[in-house]
């Protein structure tokens, strides 16, 4: 396939009357070094937002609809039955949330639309889990604590009885790290929310710095514009063998001096993938594009974590092996 360059990248060719952009390849269900393409679906609605704040309705049908597109079925319980492969009832779905932002956090309306689509699916509401690093962030961030034996769980790693496992450390770099315990222990299937962010030392914090919030202590990850420690967490077993799905936030975004601040632009999107490094690579292409409209650097540089991660295994990086289906 004939290599393009990165400023034409993001334009849409349309194919057979699907809007297509070569773009990143499939993780977790996954990614091979001989798969031919990764795919991620595309939703874009001007309707998703309006003056920077969130518009709740299109979420249920967009989500669907994506889910659709990503896996090529025709109904969203047979997209569900590809995404989840070996579901059975009584098994845990966690939904990694990014709260750090209180301000732009994966926004709850858009995983209450996830949810939906999964108990849909039969999944019963108490076997899904939302978390994130502690009860403070995602309370701040609109989410509704709930740790009992009814309705979806919520709650943080801070949550007693939780914690890090320290019984089954990783290994990065040469430090020992612990993941939260309501990943290695609780859940069986995984879905990454991130939402669009630059990050003033990582470049980008997407899908794979998303998992910041699943390590202790990630403040000892961020030397060398954090790569490659972001790769290597990816590549621990329970991140890398229990995700079966990223849904990426970018009804909003951050492109400058994030991941703190309030929202700065609107690109009105949802995509799905498999991929990590090929939606993160997207996602830096979607950040980049915004940084090259207001005369900034692009932050291609510092992100360079994402090709470690390609290096790694973890997915594709390469913008001829990346196919943008659109809805």
């Amino acid at each position: 396939m004939r290599r393009i360059s990165r400023r034409d990248f993001l334009k849409v060719a349309v194919v057979g009357g699907v809007g297509v952009t070569t773009l990143p390849n499939l993780i977790g269900r996954g990614y091979s070094e001989t798969s031919s393409v990764s795919r991620i679906a595309l939703v874009e609605d001007p309707g998703f937002s309006s003056n920077m704040k969130l518009n709740p309705e299109p979420l249920r049908q967009a989500v669907d609809s994506l889910l659709k597109k990503l896996t090529g079925k025709d109904t969203v319980w047979e997209a569900w039955k590809d995404i989840l492969k070996g579901y059975r009832k009584g098994q845990v779905i966690g939904i990694k949330v990014n709260c750090i932002n209180r301000r732009l956090p994966s926004h709850p309306e858009l995983v209450d639309a996830l949810v939906q689509s999964l108990v849909e699916f039969g999944v019963p509401e108490n076997d899904i889990v939302i978390y994130d690093r502690t009860n403070n962030e995602l309370k701040r961030s609109g989410y509704k604590l709930n740790r009992g034996q009814n309705g979806v769980r919520c709650f943080g790693t801070d949550s007693p009885g939780w914690g890090y496992d320290a019984d089954n450390p990783i290994e990065i770099e040469g430090q020992e790290k612990h993941l939260t315990k309501i990943l290695t222990r609780l859940c069986d299937h995984l879905i990454n929310v991130p939402v669009l962010k630059d990050h003033n030392l990582a470049g980008v914090t997407l899908s794979m710095k998303n998992h910041y919030g699943t390590v202790d202590n990630p403040s000892s990850l961020h030397g060398n514009n954090c790569d490659p420690f972001i790769a290597k967490l990816n590549a621990a077993s329970p991140i890398k063998d229990k995700t079966r799905l990223i849904i990426l936030d970018a009804i909003l975004g951050i492109y400058r001096g994030g991941p703190g601040g309030a929202p700065q632009f609107s690109p009105n999107m949802l995509a799905a993938a498999f991929d990590p490094v090929a939606m993160d690579r997207f996602g830096m292409d979607l950040i980049n594009r915004e940084r090259r409209k207001r005369g900034l650097d692009e932050v291609t540089g510092r992100a360079k974590h994402v090709h470690t991660a390609a290096i790694l295994g973890l997915g594709t990086d390469d913008e001829s092996k990346i196919k943008i289906v659109r809805v």
